[in-house]
């Protein structure tokens, strides 16, 4: 039994795993941009403005930590530009480049063969539809 239900078919297994996969594609890929940056994360507390705010309302209290990366710009460089960060690529930019740029490869493999084993399980006909070449080619 998994967590998303009981009876799941194999189509949709694959599809999901798929769906994950590239999420985590993409959260490293926009880690990898910006080691590029260079900059130190920093966790910071902030205020979101409202006066009917019960945490941060008029109290002078803030929400968070959040992580915010903070770095010089290439145009300005007295001046420090900081980029929020969500809790997934702030936890990516604590690996090393290499293990990131390996895991990115990983992924990438196994991506391509899940739309192998998806391609083979899919049928040539979908309610009186041909499958779209572009299917075949593997262009999801």
């Amino acid at each position: 039994m998994n967590s998303l239900g009981t009876s799941m078919k194999k189509e949709n297994c694959s599809v999901l795993s798929q769906d994950a996969l590239n999420k985590e594609k993409t959260l490293i890929k926009e880690a990898l941009e910006l080691k590029k940056l260079g900059g130190s994360i920093v966790p910071e507390k902030v205020s979101c403005g409202k006066r009917s705010c019960k945490k941060c309302g008029g109290f002078r209290r803030t929400h968070g930590p959040y992580s915010y990366l903070h770095y010089y710009d290439a145009s300005c460089p007295w001046k420090v530009r900081k980029k929020y960060l969500g809790k997934d690529v702030a936890e990516m930019l604590r690996y090393p480049k290499e293990d990131l740029v390996e895991r990115l490869r990983e992924i990438e493999v196994r991506i391509s063969l899940v739309t192998s084993q998806t391609l083979e399980t899919c049928p040539k006909k979908v309610s009186g539809h041909e499958r779209s070449p572009s299917w075949d080619a593997g262009e999801l």
